[in-house]
């Protein structure tokens, strides 16, 4: 029962496991209403990875592999948001392109005789 209370405490596990669905479900990995079960997945390997640590490998800092896996959840956060940025308007501009959408105010291209 000690585990389990010791392994809810990892923050850092948990947002490593919230970035990875999250880049998974941008890619089409995981679809809709899969996350909550991918989630689960995750953690239990996750918890069995923390058992054996525990139980085979005590010398080693668990704090600091949460902190270290709490970095390493920001950075692919981070190349998420910098691809979402550099990705986004391009699609964005096919979108409207294709649907003829004028954003702010009538587009006069069309009707002029050329």
């Amino acid at each position: 029962m000690e585990l389990i209370t010791q392994f809810e405490l990892l923050a850092g596990f948990a947002a490593l496991v919230a970035a990875l669905v999250n880049i998974l479900k941008i890619f089409g990995v995981v679809k809709d209403g899969q996350a909550p079960a991918w989630s689960a997945i995750l953690s239990l390997i996750g918890f069995t990875v923390f058992a054996v640590l525990k139980l085979f490998a005590p010398q080693i800092n668990i704090p600091n592999l949460d902190a270290t896996l709490k970095d390493v959840a920001d950075v692919l956060l981070y190349f998420l948001g910098i691809a979402l940025t550099v990705g986004l308007p391009g699609l964005f501009h096919k979108l409207y392109v294709s649907g003829n959408v004028p954003l702010i105010s009538k587009s006069y291209s069309k009707d002029s005789v050329g």
